[in-house]
Parts: C-alpha cells; sequence; structure tokens
C-alpha cells in the first residue's frame, strides 16, 4: 500500500488520469447498452392500440395480444388509414380484438403449452372480432358483416387514394 501512495506521490497526476480512465470506460459501456437497446426496441414490429374507441391511439409492440390492459383499460388494436401518407391525416377504420379463448390459446401456445398448429388452424376461424369506432357490437371477422366494417372509408366518405400505415 505504501509503494502505491509513493508512486500517486511521485506522480500526482496519476489517479486523476485513472480516474478519468474508469469513467469513461463506464460511460461507454453504458452508451454502448444504450444504442443495442434503442436498436431493439425499435427493430420489434409494432401497432397501433386505443383505449378510447379510437378516438386516439399509441403505438405498441404488435406481439402484444388485444384486448390487454393499458395504464388500467382495454386496448384494441386500431387499423389506422390515411390517404396522404399519414403526414396530416390519420383516422382509426376499425378496432380489432381476439375473443376471450383465443386470446388464452395463443398465451398458452406463446408458453409452450399445447398444440402451436392447432391454435393456428383455429385462429383462421371464428376467434378475431372487429367492430367501426362508436359502434358497440363487435362482429367475427369471418362473418359476412365484417367486410362494411374493414372496408376503408375516409372520414368525409370516399376510398380513393387511402392506403392502411403499418
Amino acid at each position: 500500500m505504501n509503494g502505491v501512495r509513493e508512486a500517486f506521490g511521485r506522480k500526482p497526476k496519476l489517479p486523476i488520469l485513472l480516474l478519468t480512465g474508469i469513467v469513461l470506460a463506464l460511460v461507454a459501456v453504458i452508451w454502448n447498452n444504450y444504442r443495442t437497446e434503442v436498436a431493439e426496441a425499435n427493430a420489434r414490429p409494432q401497432a397501433y392500440f386505443t383505449v378510447d374507441d379510437g378516438a386516439t391511439f399509441f403505438i405498441d409492440s404488435a406481439d402484444l395480444i388485444p384486448p390487454f390492459d393499458h395504464q388500467g383499460k382495454p386496448a384494441y388494436r386500431a387499423r389506422v388509414f390515411s390517404n396522404d401518407g399519414g403526414t396530416k391525416t390519420k383516422w382509426v377504420g376499425y378496432l380489432e380484438r381476439y375473443t376471450p379463448t383465443a386470446k388464452a390459446q395463443i398465451e398458452r401456445a406463446r408458453r409452450g403449452e399445447g398444440d402451436p398448429e392447432g391454435v393456428v388452424m383455429r385462429l383462421l376461424a371464428n376467434t378475431v372480432e372487429v367492430k367501426k369506432p362508436g359502434q358497440d357490437h363487435w362482429v367475427v371477422v369471418s362473418d359476412p358483416a365484417a367486410k362494411t366494417i374493414i372496408e376503408p372509408k375516409a372520414p368525409g366518405g370516399g376510398a380513393d387514394g387511402i392506403q392502411v400505415l403499418p
């Protein structure tokens, strides 16, 4: 220990240089971890969701299974459309959710329980429900009535130039 004190005594700037090096190394490690986390978050598929029947919407992970709890309210997938590429105009065309049975099956499959292939086949029939914002009644997507719900129309009417936003 005396040798270290003597070395620091002969070179008073050495402790400052060592401390600066340690701090810079820590900053580099933290910065690298932050960049990696941000890149991974941006690489995950994302989707639009709403908790207020499409009046507003937010972006979150597309892996979420609607309905799910978001700040104490049920969140549903919001299918967002635009007729100007989303630069000025965006609106929720319809909402989507899984039936409770389908949601439970998806969650079990994600945990590796049950039959994942069977879940996919069952999801293709009668498990996704849709509705227009402001309507109370959900319609199974396989019902012919669902076609009018999921057909895009601008808030003022018409369907020219409408695109689904990712």
